[in-house]
This record gives C-alpha cells, structure tokens and sequence, in this order.
C-alpha cells in the first residue's frame, strides 16, 4: 500500500529517500517549491500557488519513476526547499479528487451519488485545507483536470495535473499527511460518467435546457454527442439508454427510436476510447473532447526525455533491437522459418547465435506461426529414427507458440477475419505478458500487403501494439521471385515502400548462386546505427541440423557480388533495355540505379551506348 510504502519522515536528509519510495511504488514524481519563514521558496510577492508550483524550469516534464533520475533530480534539494508533486493520469494509474473544504467544499456532496462506504475504502490524504481522495486511473476512459464538477470546491487532477504528496508542507505550516493504509481503488462508476457528462454548449441568451436539436440536424447532433460519450468510455448498452434520453427530452420532433438505436450503434463499432469521425464547426471546439494526433515539444525536452529512457539492446546482433518492428524478408524456402525460431530460442534461454550478439536478458516470447502445422514443427526439432521422431528438442518454456485456431467461428460483431486475428493476437500478447512478438508470416495479418492501402492498416496495427505492449515485433514476409543478378535491396520486399516507412529495421535472406546451401544476411534499413551487414560486408551462413535442431550457421563474412548470378547476355540486354524505358519515363539516374540495384556510373554507361 502506498502509505506503507511512501514517507514517514520529513526532517532535511529525507527528501531524496521519500522521492524514491513513490518512484518504486509506481509514481512519477518531481520537486515543487517549499515554504521557507512563511513565504514560497519562488521568493515571488505575488506568488498565486504557493508551494505547489514546480522546482524545475521544465516542472511536470521530469515527473519520473526512473531511480537514478529522480535521486539525481531531487539530490540538489532538501525538505527545506522543495516539496514532493507527484503527476497524475494514465502514466502514473492515478486520479486524484481534491475537496478544499478551507473554501466550502464538502466531502457530503460526494456521498450523494457515491455510497460513504464506497469512498472510505481508498487511500485518503489531509492536505493543508482539505482532503485528497485517491484512485486508480480508469482504463477505458480519459479523466482529465476539472473543477467543480463534481461538487462545489471540488477539483479533479487526471491528465496533465499533479498533487502535492505527504509529508510535504503547505504554505499554511500544516503537514500533507496520510489519514488510512488503504489501498487505492478504481475510481468509482458515477465519478466517471460525471466527469465525461457531455452538456450540448448554449447559444448566446440561451440556457442550455433551452437548446433542442430541430429537424434537419437531429441525426448529426446526436451522432456528435454517441461520439464523445464513446470516447469517454460509455459502452454499447450504455449509449443506447443516454441517446434515447438526449432524443425524448432535445430532439424537437423526437426521432423513431429504431433510428436513435442505428445511431447507437453505429458508434458502438469504433473502440472505446476511439474518436469516430465527426464533424466539429472548428478546431477549437473539437479539441475540448478529442485529443491531437500529434505531440509537439522542444528538441532539449525530446533530448531530456530519451536520457530517461534506456539503451535499445540487441535482441539479434544489428538486425534487431528492443523496442524495434523489424521485418526479415527472403524468398520461399530459404529459411525464414528457422531463423525466426532459432531467433526466439536464443532470446528465451538468453544464449547467442554463434557470431551473433545478444545483449537484451532473458525473456518470454510469443511467436505466432502462420506456416507449419505441429508436426511440421516437430519434425525440424527431432531426430528420425527408423521412421520414428525421437530425441526432441527441448525448448524453454518461455518460448510460446501461437497457431490460429481452424476450428474458431468468427463472432458476428467483427467486420473483417483482419479485425478479429488483431483482436486474438493482442488477446494472447496481454495473457503472455510478453514484450517479444514474432509473427511468421506477416501475409497472414492482412490478405494483401503489396500495396499502400493494404499495408498501411497494418503496420499502424502492428505499431499500435507495440507502443501499448511496449514490444519488439519480428514480423516474417515474402519477396517476389527477384532477380539474382542483383543485390537485395528494399524493392524486392513485397509492399516494400509502405512496409518500410513504418518498420524501424529490415534485413533479407539471400541465397548465392555459386552454391545453393549457402545463404547470406544483409541489412537493408536500420534507423539509427549504421549498417554493418552491408553488400561488403554480408554474413555468409548454412543451413544445417546436426542433432536435433535445425538452424542458421555462420561461416564467414563476404561481398554480395561474389554471391550473385553472372550477368548473361540476354540479361543484360534485358537490363539495358529497362535502363532506357526508365530515363524515357524523365526518371533520374540515382532513382534508376537505385530500382535496378545497380550503380550510378552503370546508368551512365549503358545510356551512352
């Protein structure tokens, strides 16, 4: 329980050691200003937050958890010039309710709608004038800062807000402190639904009891209001009950309630918390209710922030790291397969591949098979005897494989067999509780992949995961049969130009023509470190399986050009041809050579012949 967890002290030398006790409960936290001969330590006459205002110039933007920072942060002060805030919202799971009973607040307010009983079982916190009431941060709704609403001098911190945290002191003198060890309970039903109560805004001389939605505009008004309500958290049910409502006492005529019911549930399709597409008549209003896509800071706060983040560390040498979508592509049968698995099986017993690094610690990883039956698996992890399986490979049970399920029917209330494989893989990802995905084969998430619609959803998809789940995704995909001429490059991946602009790495499976068995490694986009596995520098391996196990061996390193296919005559004249067809098209050279995957001075060449 926090209480038990959080302060007891407050002499000068307990500053730093509370920080950290709220940071390893969970909490982010940051110093605020203190009091010092009665006055705010800002040392501002016309000071209007007292102690309660941050210590910092960037303030609620180094609100951490992260140890090391927050005893660096807060090593510089003492009880004697700063106070502890701790930020609420989603981050930090916390909501907190604030009764300033010093200006008329009364907790008796609360217990209109909310039972004494229900609110005692919380954690509660004597503030200077007042008491804080505090509550786990809801998961399918946004709470944001507000006042009043629920009561008279009552005040809300969610989003974007922050309490001052025992045993701080309040301008008054007086002492946060705690008044229970309980724990801190979700944030009760009614509080939700008072705090995302929408109310239609009044036109200028009209209250808002007067406000109708007339014919002509019925249809869109409450398909703005299901909207916000759905965002806010309201499920199917519960928007049917609050638009039949809003239509019997707004809409002038009342709509059939067949029609409100269509209404209802159209919006019941996006997710909770989901913003439908609807109309606003400006920005400004639409921003009251519906967050920005987009999070605009400073470059020092984007440089501040990424300090309290740390170092991505190999999962798989430099083709892949944590917090990485990585896409490995390579033709049919060239052992995409038994990369990936070896991949999984070298993380999940923390062993490297022979060459390869492996930084990152063991972990579980859940690795979705599209390709082989059971025992299609079985067979490359075991030993055929006689026509018999035998001596298997024993994996670690970390390593957790996933198949689709042939014999599952499609619940009615998915649109698309997309949409409910999205819902089962994150489903199985949140039962793992994993932060390792391996998807073999990524054509299997989406029907088609070779275009930019097609793509798109899906790599926002995949995304979307791993920025919730905070995941590492390897995602396995095809290659049209290429050309072997020429070097891999990311042309040969199937909706490569989609694909790409979303994935933070990508590498290829070759395999050389001068000797079938051989395959070979080579990076084709990383984002922030510099290729190593190049067409100089390829990682030359075999497929072998010498017991049990079948997988990738390195042999050496090598140029790509000593693996690729002789240029014939035919073929080149093929390739000149197609030199020319593209500088008729007004391409460049630079972009010609780079789709042919040939050089720049080679271009020249043949166009001069």
């Amino acid at each position: 329980m926090l209480s038990k967890l959080a302060p007891t002290g407050g002499t000068e030398n307990e500053l730093v050691a509370d920080a950290l006790r709220y940071a390893k409960s969970g909490f982010l936290v940051f110093p605020l200003h203190a009091v010092k001969d009665g006055k705010c330590t800002c040392a501002k006459s016309d000071c209007t937050s007292p102690a309660k205002h941050p210590r910092t110039i960037q303030g609620l933007k180094q609100a951490s958890r992260d140890l090391d920072f927050v005893k660096n942060l807060f090593g510089c002060f003492t009880y004697a010039s700063a106070n502890i805030g701790i930020r609420t919202g989603k981050e930090s799971n916390l909501v907190v309710v604030d009764i300033d009973a010093a200006k008329g607040g009364s907790i008796e307010e609360l217990y209109d709608f909310v039972p004494k009983e229900i609110l005692e079982k919380t954690l509660w916190i004597k503030t200077g004038g007042g008491v804080h009431l505090y509550f786990a941060y809801p998961p399918n709704a946004e709470i944001r800062n507000s006042t009043n609403k629920l009561g008279n001098k009552i005040d809300v911190r969610g989003e974007g807000g922050y309490v001052v945290a025992p045993p701080s002191t309040h301008i008054t003198g007086k002492t946060y402190e705690f008044l229970n060890d309980n724990r801190i309970m979700p944030l009760p039903p009614e509080f939700i639904e008072r705090l995302n109560r929408i109310e239609p805004k009044a036109k200028k001389n009209e209250t808002l009891e007067s406000e109708s939605y007339l014919n002509g505009s019925r249809n869109d008004s409450l398909a703005r209001v299901a909207g916000k309500l759905r965002h806010a958290g309201l499920s199917k049910s519960e928007l049917e009950t609050s638009l039949l409502k809003i239509n019997s006492e707004r809409c002038k005529p009342a709509l059939a309630e067949k029609e409100v019911l269509r209404i209802a549930w159209s919006i019941a399709r996006y997710d909770v918390g989901q913003s439908p597409n609807i109309k606003f008549e400006s920005v400004k209003d639409a921003a009251a209710d519906f967050p920005s896509l987009l999070l605009t800071k400073t470059a020092n706060v984007c440089i501040e922030e990424a300090k309290l983040s740390p170092t991505p560390k190999t999962l798989f040498d430099e083709f892949w790291f944590e917090g990485e979508i990585c896409i490995l592509f390579a033709d049919t049968g060239l052992g995409k397969s038994v990369l990936a698995v070896q991949v999984a099986d070298s993380i999940t017993k923390n062993l490297s591949i022979g060459h390869f690094a492996l930084e990152a610690e063991k972990q579980k990883v859940l690795f979705f098979d599209c390709e082989l039956s059971q025992k299609q698996f079985e067979k490359r992890y075991a030993v055929k005897e006689n026509d018999i399986l035998t001596n298997h490979y024993i994996f670690d049970d970390g390593f957790l494989r996933t198949v689709i399920n042939r014999n599952a029917a499609m619940p009615k209330h998915f649109k698309t067999f997309e949409d409910y494989l999205f819902f089962s893989l994150e489903y199985e990802v949140a039962q793992a509780e994993t932060s390792i995905l391996i998807v073999d084969n990524i054509t299997y998430l989406k029907s088609a992949t070779e275009t930019a619609k097609d793509a798109l959803p899906l790599m926002k998809e995949l995304n979307r995961l791993k920025d919730k789940y905070k995941l590492s995704i390897m995602a396995l995909a095809h290659t049209p049969k290429r050309d072997m001429t020429r070097p891999i490059t990311v042309n040969d991946l199937q909706g490569s130009k989609m694909l790409s602009n979303f994935a933070d790495s990508i590498f290829a499976i070759g395999q050389s023509a001068k000797d079938n068995s051989l395959r070979y490694l080579k990076q084709i986009k990383v984002r922030s470190e510099e290729k190593i596995y190049h067409e100089e520098n390829i990682a030359v391996c075999q497929l072998i399986k010498p017991d049990n196990f079948l997988m990738f061996d390195f042999l050496n390193f090598g140029s790509e050009r000593e693996h690729l296919k002789a240029l014939s005559d035919s073929d080149k004249s093929e390739l000149i041809q197609q030199v020319r067809n593209l500088s008729a098209q007004h391409e460049s050279q630079r972009t010609i050579a780079k789709n042919l995957g040939i050089s720049l001075g080679a271009v020249n060449k043949y166009l001069n012949m």
